[in-house]
C-alpha cells in the first residue's frame, strides 16, 4: 500500500479557514458546491443508487484518489414547497481504474486491493458520519415543517452544511476537521466540529492518548495549556463556573493535529453558553513532544530532542543536499510505478507511470530544506501547497540493505537509490 500511498502528496490542499472562533454560518474557500436537485416529492429511498461495475469491467490497475465531493440536496413538501437544503463538501477516498473511473462496489473485487478498498470505506464512512445524513436531515426538515405548519409558526427553509475548514496529511496520516452547520427548529443556529485523524499506513483512526505512552503526564501538560490560555480570554466570564473540573475530567481530548501543533477542541455548551460558541486551544508540539510515542513521531513527522545548532555550517548542508542527488525507487525497485528524481541543488521531481510502462509523467515536485539539529535529516516542500514531509539519508555503509536509502516519515516508506 506504501506505493499508492504516496501519491496522496500530489494533491494541493489549499484551504485556509479557520475552525473555530465563529458563530455564523460558514464560508467554503473553495468553488460553490454543484446544485443536484432531488424531484419534487421523491423520497430518498426512491433516489437511483449507482449500478453495481459488470463483471467485464474489471481491471488489473487500481490507484488511490484522494479529491473533495461537493454536492447538494434539496428537500420538497408534499405541495412542492423546498422546505431544506443540505450542502457537503467533504473529503473522499476512491479507487480509480487507469481509464480514471472510479469502482463504485460495496466489497471488493475484480482485481481491487482489499487494503486499499477498506481504507476508502473506513475513512468516508466516518466523514459521512458527522453531522445529518441525507436521509435523516430529510426526515428531520419534514418532521419540522408540518409542526410549523400545525402550530401556525413562520415557514421557512432549513439549512445544513456540512464543511472541511481544516486539512492537514503526509505521506502516513491524513487530519480533517469536518464541521456541521444547521438550522432546522430551535432558537439559534448549532455547529458541531469533528476532529479526524487518519492513519493510511493502517487504515484506522487515532486520537491523542493513543499517540502516548505517559497518559497522565500527557493530559496534565494539555490540561496546563488549556487553563493558561483560557485566563487570557476575554470571554472567560461566559464559561461555567465548573470548567475546571469538566476540562480536568475530560478523559479524550477531541485534538486535530497538523504539522506544527495540535488542536483541542470543546463544542457548543461543553465549557459555556451558546455565546461563547465552539472553543478550540491550540497547543505547540513543543510543549508535549516529549510524551510523545514512537507512533507519533512517524506519522507528525516531528524528531525528538535534536540540538537546534548542530548545523552551524551552510556548506554542511549543501553538501549533505547533493548527495541526495540521483533516482530513488521504493524499495529500490526500478520498476515501480513511483520514483523521485534529486538534482544536486536539492530540487526534486516525482513521477508515476503504469506498471509495465517506462514512460514517467510527472506528479509533483518541490525543494528540499535540512531539518535543523539533526545531520541528514530534511523536509521535502512541494511548490504549489504549505505541505512538507520529513526524512532522512543513510548512506549506503550505515544501511542494513548495504545500499543508500531515504527513510522517508522517521522511516515509514524506504527509497533506495538506483543504479
Amino acid at each position: 500500500m506504501k506505493k499508492l500511498l504516496i501519491l496522496i502528496l500530489t494533491l494541493a490542499l489549499a484551504l485556509g479557514l479557520t475552525a473555530c472562533g465563529e458563530t455564523s454560518a460558514p464560508q467554503q474557500n473553495a468553488e460553490e458546491p454543484q446544485t443536484a436537485q432531488e424531484e419534487p416529492q421523491t423520497s430518498p429511498e426512491e433516489q437511483e443508487k449507482p449500478e453495481e461495475p459488470d463483471e467485464d469491467d474489471s481491471s488489473d490497475y487500481w490507484e488511490l484518489s484522494f479529491d473533495m465531493k461537493s454536492y447538494t440536496k434539496d428537500v420538497y413538501s408534499e405541495d412542492n414547497q423546498l422546505i431544506g437544503t443540505k450542502t457537503s463538501y467533504i473529503p473522499v477516498y476512491s479507487l480509480i481504474d487507469e481509464n480514471g473511473e472510479p469502482f463504485t462496489g460495496t466489497e471488493p473485487g475484480q482485481g481491487v486491493p482489499e487494503d486499499e478498498f477498506a481504507l476508502c470505506s473506513t475513512f468516508n464512512s466516518a466523514v459521512e458520519s458527522v453531522g445529518y445524513s441525507d436521509d435523516d436531515f430529510a426526515a428531520a426538515v419534514r418532521e419540522e415543517y408540518e409542526f410549523c405548519l400545525e402550530n401556525n409558526m413562520e415557514l421557512r427553509t432549513f439549512i445544513n452544511e456540512i464543511s472541511t475548514p481544516s486539512i492537514y496529511q503526509n505521506i502516513e496520516t491524513l487530519n480533517v476537521i469536518i464541521q456541521s452547520y444547521y438550522e432546522i427548529g430551535g432558537p439559534h443556529p448549532t455547529r458541531e466540529l469533528r476532529a479526524l485523524n487518519f492513519d493510511l499506513t493502517e487504515a484506522s483512526f487515532y486520537t491523542l492518548m493513543s499517540l502516548t505512552d505517559e497518559p497522565e503526564a500527557m493530559k496534565q501538560a494539555v490540561v496546563s495549556s488549556i487553563l493558561s490560555q483560557i485566563d487570557e480570554m476575554e470571554q472567560k466570564e461566559e464559561l461555567y463556573p465548573n470548567y475546571v473540573d469538566i476540562i480536568e475530567g475530560t478523559e479524550e481530548f477531541e485534538t486535530y493535529f497538523d504539522a506544527d501543533k495540535m488542536t483541542v477542541i470543546f463544542q457548543e455548551y461543553e465549557l459555556g453558553s451558546y455565546a461563547i460558541g465552539p472553543l478550540c486551544f491550540d497547543i505547540d508540539y513543543s510543549q508535549v513532544i516529549e510524551y510523545f510515542n514512537e507512533r507519533a513521531l512517524r506519522l507528525l513527522s516531528l524528531s525528538a530532542g535534536a540540538p537546534e545548532d548542530e548545523y552551524d555550517d551552510e556548506a554542511v548542508r549543501m553538501a549533505e543536499i547533493a548527495e541526495l542527488a540521483g533516482y530513488w525507487y521504493p524499495n529500490g525497485d526500478e520498476a515501480a510505478t513511483s520514483f523521485f528524481y534529486y538534482d544536486e541543488d536539492g530540487r526534486w521531481t516525482y513521477y508515476i507511470r503504469t506498471e509495465g510502462d517506462p514512460e514517467a509523467t510527472e506528479a509533483d515536485s518541490g525543494v528540499t530544506v535540512p531539518a535543523a539539529g539533526e545531520n541528514y535529516a530534511f523536509y521535502a516542500k512541494p511548490d504549489d501547497r504549505e505541505l512538507q514531509s520529513f526524512f532522512r539519508f543513510v548512506p549506503a555503509a550505515e544501511s542494513d540493505s548495504g545500499k543508500d536509502e531515504l527513510l522517508l516519515d522517521n522511516g515509514g516508506t524506504v527509497y533506495m537509490r538506483g543504479e
